[in-house]
């Protein structure tokens, strides 16, 4: 029943990968990209950028009381049942310059990096 963001805050964007797992079954899901952001709100689309997928998927970010909710549309391509993105993120530190190289890195590529 947990999940991991880590977000790099760049020139007006965030970069961010999401991994997530839920359930006794474990259901999980991740997505990687780069949302606009206009403190406090931030928004990402995923128009395109799939080759297959009709439906476009989009994530709404507010920070608001020390966290920042992430708010998703048609997110089913990313993850298993009940393995939605939707929740409350709260820090619990900063990522070392080798983790923003690789949120940074996936973002831009829209892959999620594998076993790490």
């Amino acid at each position: 029943y947990g999940g991991n963001l880590e977000v790099v805050e760049n020139g007006g964007q965030l970069h961010f990968l999401i991994e997530v797992v839920r359930g006794p079954t474990v259901h999980t899901g991740a997505i990687a990209g780069i949302a606009q952001w206009n403190q406090p709100i931030g928004w990402f689309s995923d128009k395109g950028r799939e080759d297959g997928k009709e439906d476009e998927t989009n994530l709404s970010f507010i920070h608001r009381n020390n966290q920042l909710e992430i708010i998703g549309a048609n997110t089913e391509w990313y993850h298993g049942v009940r393995a939605y993105f939707d929740g409350r993120y709260v820090r619990i530190g900063d990522l070392s310059s080798d983790q923003q190289l690789r949120v940074m890195k996936a973002a831009a590529s829209g892959e999620v990096p594998e076993g790490e």
